[in-house]
This record gives structure tokens, sequence and C-alpha cells, in this order.
């Protein structure tokens, strides 16, 4: 389970890496902080051992993305994958200042 290598990471439990950076929502579990600690100028420095959420993350091919997409603004500066997924979105809809 990827928890386990993020604590093997910080050098501590999983229990403590659980209490201390993760949370649970609707059953599954979540990093707590935004922007990740481990977002390191807009990479990743835990790319290949990222968690689930991480790997899935902004959820474009999951049902309803369209109805989130405003959501994802605030996701804009942080986000490399985010910013990406914008531009394109700005481009192909012609979007104008």
């Amino acid at each position: 389970m990827k928890r386990i290598i993020l604590a093997q990471l910080e050098n501590i439990s999983s229990e403590k890496y659980m209490e201390d950076y993760c949370e649970k929502d609707f059953g599954d579990i979540y990093l707590k902080n935004i922007p990740c600690r481990h977002n390191d100028e807009k990479k990743c420095s835990i790319y290949e051992n990222r968690p689930t959420q991480c790997r899935k993350f902004p959820y474009t091919d999951e049902e309803g993305f369209t109805s989130r997409s405003l959501g994802m603004i605030g996701f804009y500066e942080i986000c490399p994958i985010v910013f990406n997924l914008m531009e394109r979105l700005k481009e192909r809809m012609r979007f104008r200042r």
C-alpha cells in the first residue's frame, strides 16, 4: 500500500503517517494538505510512489467531470495537470481575454 511507502520516506510508522498527513472521506483515504507537501515547484517529488488519489487526479475520466470543472480553478496555480488541462480547454473553446 502506498501510505507505507510514503511513511518510509518520512521515516515514520504508517499509523503516524495516517494521523499526520491523511484523512478519510466516504471510506477513501486522502492526503490532507493542498498543495501537497510533496509538490516541489509544481512537480511531484514522490511521483513513482504517489497515492491512488494523485494518480487519478483531476478525475477527468470519471463521470461528472464537466460539473466539477469550476472547482478545478482552485488547483490551476498549484497543479501542472490542471494547468495544462485548463489551458487546452481555453484553446479549444477559443477563450479570449
